[in-house]
């Protein structure tokens, strides 16, 4: 079945069961796209909300779960968002820390793009235009630096979400099993700073007994998502869980992922929502999903608006009740204490990880 929801500000698709097999179905004829989803649509319920769709999170397949109906000059402006390269479109681009969306009043039509700056004085504000293809720029202060959480030793059979992982220098958490796009093999996904002066192996829970080789990465900076991929090595006494599962009985297993567009026209349409954590160190920890950016840190970057956390949570998975992964832990920001991580579906990507 599928649910479908209206709100002020967009439309909302839940797919699941027969519907979602027959809207899986047809996307497989009209493709991926716009006009794919909007024919795919129309053809599982007779009709299709007003205005462009929107991915809010994939499921296991890769094919949506949730989809978001949004105006055509909101879905414009986005892209003009979602397009700009900092380094390219701006000559002080040296001086802002992240670039989110904002919306003005609550109207759907008023997406603007807000750039975070090391300092919003006059002075600093005028070297960046006020628009950008015809949509605002709105700017704000703000520090963005953070500091990483990492480093207590229970062994596990088999691997799951939250558990500790380790090198030889050092020691975090294990995000969850997935499976690599092109071979469909297990691997294990943590953060990448947690291993990155000692990355060729996985252990669990500590450097006696191995479980991983190291497969593929990209960092923690604005190119990357502070994730590392290992490839499972079978010891012969510990073996990966089910894809997405969790150790921790109160955090949902990850049976999707949170896209950065739809996390970021969900976030700036609907408001938070809860996101529950568990890991090396925490045993149980909730949060709210606030608020998401491009910036120095990660390439997408997704907020939590506390921190629960403590040293050694590192590479853990956020979760939201529906069991879409939001991102694996990265660490707090400095200044505001939220807590930041790199949005599920891109950081996957960036690695070649599916669920």
């Amino acid at each position: 079945m599928a649910e479908e929801s209206d709100s002020e500000s967009g439309r909302e698709i839940q797919l699941s069961g027969s519907t979602r097999r027959d809207f899986i179905k047809y996307l497989s004829v009209s493709g991926m796209g716009i006009a794919g989803l909007n024919s795919a649509t129309k053809r599982v319920f007779g009709k299709k909300p007003d205005g462009v769709p929107i991915v809010l999170t994939r499921g296991r397949d890769g094919k949506p779960m949730r989809i978001m109906y949004v105006s055509k000059e909101r879905a414009r402006r986005f892209k003009v968002f979602n397009n700009i390269r900092p380094e390219k479109k701006f000559s002080a681009a040296d001086r802002m820390t992240g670039m989110t969306i904002d919306t003005k009043d609550g109207e759907e039509d008023s997406l603007r793009i807000k750039i975070y700056l090391d300092s919003n004085k006059q002075s600093v504000r005028r070297k960046f235009p006020n628009r950008v293809d015809g949509t605002p720029i709105l700017f704000e202060e703000r520090n963005n630096e953070f500091t990483p959480e990492c480093r207590i030793d229970d062994q596990y059979t088999v691997l799951k979400g939250n558990i500790q992982i380790a090198t030889q220098v050092g020691a975090g958490t294990l995000g969850l099993v997935a499976r690599d796009s092109s071979t469909n093999d297990p691997v294990l996904l943590t953060a990448w700073h947690v291993v990155d002066t000692d990355k060729d192996v996985l252990y669990q829970p500590t450097w006696s007994d191995k479980v991983g080789d190291y497969a593929d990465h990209t960092p923690d900076n604005s190119t990357g998502h502070d994730i590392v991929k290992y490839d499972f090595y079978n010891n012969g006494s510990q073996y990966p869980g089910a894809v997405g599962a969790t150790e921790e009985s109160s955090q949902p297993d990850i049976t999707s992922l949170w896209t950065f567009s739809g996390l970021s026209q969900y976030l700036d349409l609907e408001g938070r929502f809860n996101v529950n954590y568990a890991g090396r160190n925490t045993c149980s920890a909730t949060s709210n999903c606030y608020d998401v950016a491009k910036n120095s840190i990660l390439n997408h970057t997704a907020y939590m608006d506390s921190h629960p956390t403590e040293k050694g949570d590192s590479g853990g998975p956020w979760v939201d009740d529906n069991g879409a992964l939001v991102c694996l832990h990265t660490g707090v920001e400095n200044g505001t204490n939220d807590v930041i991580g790199g949005v599920a579906s891109e950081a996957f990507d960036s690695v070649n990880a599916k669920l």
